[in-house]
């Protein structure tokens, strides 16, 4: 494993004070660290490629659109936004309408699977954490990839609910408040493999961060201290001296 900072502490700061029995949580990041979404860009880059669009400028195009739409003031849901991507797509690359790849693309979402070692570990972890994803998806997407999961979850935040999209700081204010982060008694550590998207933003809020680095990009220092893996079994030594 790889670390942000030295294994043990000072990377986890716990809730102040002390009490006979502390309230353990991890929230997770679901899409790229729990869920594998390489389908869904290797479908994005197969609609470019149908229009003579080389799949990796495609799907660039397509995320750059992504982000610039999940950051708008006015909110729209993950299903909305594929489509509003899709339409932007078409028209910078004068290839016609796109938006019929729409129902196929978020239909895949609902499809897609864990990486290899994700449904064991958390099978490991739930008996002594509660389990919460946080996910930039909508109810009739997330519900099936939580099935996928196969592990009980105490419960998910997702933007359709909360009416804005990670790394907006109302998303991440949001779960702490209800949660009660940083309260008396409540350790808390939040698991993700979106340095931008989930990383940051949890810095700037205190809490303590797994970076989950599938990709194996290039940390930013100014943001330790965390702890780096580059997969979920990873966590596991680091959680279970926490706990």
């Amino acid at each position: 494993m790889q670390s942000g900072v030295p294994l043990r502490c000072p990377w986890f700061v716990r809730s102040r004070g002390c009490t006979m029995i502390r309230r353990r949580t991890i929230t997770f990041d679901c899409y790229g660290t729990l869920i594998d979404t390489r389908p869904i860009a290797d479908m994005i880059g197969g609609i470019g490629e149908r229009h003579g669009i080389e799949r990796g400028v495609f799907v660039s195009a397509f995320d750059a659109e992504e982000v610039r739409q999940m950051q708008s003031t006015e909110f729209r849901r993950l299903g909305d936004l594929v489509r509003g991507c899709l339409r932007h797509c078409g028209e910078k690359f004068a290839v016609g309408s796109l938006e019929h790849f729409a129902q196929p693309l978020l239909e895949r979402y609902r499809q897609l699977e864990p990486f290899v070692e994700v449904v064991a570990v958390l099978h490991q972890l739930s008996p002594q954490w509660d389990l919460y994803i946080m996910s930039n998806s909508q109810w009739d997407i997330i519900d099936a990839n939580v099935r996928a999961l196969k592990t009980q979850f105490k419960g998910v935040f997702i933007a359709e609910a909360l009416r804005c999209y990670k790394p907006d700081f109302r998303f991440f204010r949001a779960v702490a408040e209800q949660l009660d982060l940083g309260k008396l008694g409540v350790d808390h550590v939040h698991v993700a493999a979106g340095f931008w998207w989930d990383i940051i933003p949890a810095f700037k809020l205190g809490w303590n961060r797994i970076w989950v680095n599938r990709l194996k990009a290039i940390g930013d220092s100014r943001f330790q201290p965390y702890v780096e893996t580059d997969n979920l079994a990873g966590c596991i030594q680091v959680l279970e001296e926490v706990a």
